[in-house]
C-alpha cells in the first residue's frame, strides 16, 4: 500500500497536469496581414487568438515562431522568432 506522502504527490502531479497551465508550441507564420500562424498542419491561429510581444514585432511570412499556450487553450503568446 502506498504511503500517504506518495498519494499526495501523485494527486498534486495529476492536478497540475489537468490544469495545463502553459504549453510551448512552435509555429510558422503563414501571413502577416491578416496575421495567421500554423502550429500543425490542421490548426491555424488567427490574430484574435494571439498576444504579441516585443520580440515578435518584426515577424515575416514564413518565420518560425515560439508560442506559449495560456491556460485554457484559447489564447497564445507569440513570444519570439526562431533564429
Amino acid at each position: 500500500m502506498p504511503s500517504l506522502l506518495t498519494c499526495i504527490k501523485k494527486a498534486a502531479v495529476e492536478a497540475v497536469a489537468e490544469a495545463d497551465p502553459c504549453a510551448v508550441y512552435f509555429g510558422r507564420v503563414e501571413s502577416v496581414v491578416p496575421l495567421c500562424v500554423m502550429i500543425d498542419e490542421r490548426y491555424f491561429l488567427e490574430e484574435n487568438q494571439l498576444i504579441m510581444t516585443a520580440g515578435a514585432a518584426d515577424i515575416k511570412a514564413g518565420s518560425d515562431v515560439v508560442l506559449f499556450r495560456i491556460q485554457g487553450g484559447q489564447k497564445y503568446v507569440l513570444f519570439d522568432v526562431v533564429l
